[in-house]
């Protein structure tokens, strides 16, 4: 069960300037209470996670002026679409379960063997 926190917004934004963080589990947290997600370009796990303006966005990291804008953009959108950006964000971490990890990994090895 996800944290309560995570559903008292309905977008969830990771800021951090870095240097890089290994991964941002804070957002895969949050998309799974599906939750749009606006995340650094530092944030481990962005780029793999967040599909710019499908369930989220990247800003590059220690722009405040980019984060702004990104947040106006995100409001300006509305709740109905940012509530599905969300239902998006539930099914893409949905694919990053132990299981699929592990045939991914699989996969990779076989490839170069």
């Amino acid at each position: 069960m996800m944290p309560a926190v995570y559903r008292l917004g309905d977008i969830f934004a990771l800021p951090s300037i870095g240097p890089g963080e290994t991964w941002g589990l804070a957002i895969n947290e949050a998309m799974a209470s599906a939750r749009a997600v606006i995340a650094g370009s530092k944030v481990g796990g962005a780029r793999d996670l967040v599909r710019q303006g499908l369930n989220g966005w990247i800003f590059q990291s220690g722009d405040s002026d980019a984060l702004a804008r990104t947040l106006r953009m995100a409001l300006e959108r509305g709740k109905e679409k940012v509530q599905a950006m969300g239902q998006m964000s539930l099914e893409i971490v949905r694919e990053w379960s132990i299981e699929e990890s592990a045939l991914r990994m699989s996969d990779a090895i076989l490839q170069h063997v």
